[in-house]
């Protein structure tokens, strides 16, 4: 095994959690998670039609909101690597007033075709959980995953 491919697997281990996400923060980042996914999904059509390639947004707060506490996204006014990417900011998601969790966008060009994902994070009982959402022809979707390092 390659160096930097046993560096990548060590970075980062996903497993199914053991122990759920709060059920009341579930459903309130869920319920906030519409309007940010929909502002995203209006950007990608636009950017898409402009530049032949989806927006990529890094993660909107440098700290994980935890426990449904509402924080300023602090990272909006960064760019993704990469040609015609552009910030948060610059694209008008603007997260006013603060979330209860942060996001992120990546494309992606896959087997069947090109897409894009959305991750959600929070913080919750002291665990880091994330999900994705799926936009594109992979089926990369899926549910609250707890994050797990080694």
């Amino acid at each position: 095994m390659s160096p930097v491919l046993k560096a990548s697997l060590i970075l980062l281990f996903v497993a199914q959690s053991r122990a759920a996400i709060d059920p009341t923060l579930k459903t309130q980042v869920e319920a906030e998670a519409v309007n940010v996914f929909s502002a995203v999904e209006s950007v990608q059509t636009t950017h898409r039609g402009a530049r032949g390639k989806y927006w990529q947004g890094l993660r909107t707060h440098t700290t994980i909101p935890t426990d449904g506490s509402v924080v300023t996204a602090d990272r909006l006014n960064l760019t993704a690597d990469g040609a015609g990417n552009v910030s948060w900011s610059a694209k008008g998601v603007t997260l006013a007033g603060g979330t209860r969790s942060a996001y992120e966008v990546h494309e992606y060009v896959g087997p069947r075709g090109v897409g894009y994902i959305l991750i959600q994070w929070v913080v919750s009982g002291g665990a880091t959980y994330f999900r994705s959402v799926d936009r594109g022809p992979e089926g990369r979707s899926h549910d609250w995953q707890e994050m797990v390092t080694p």
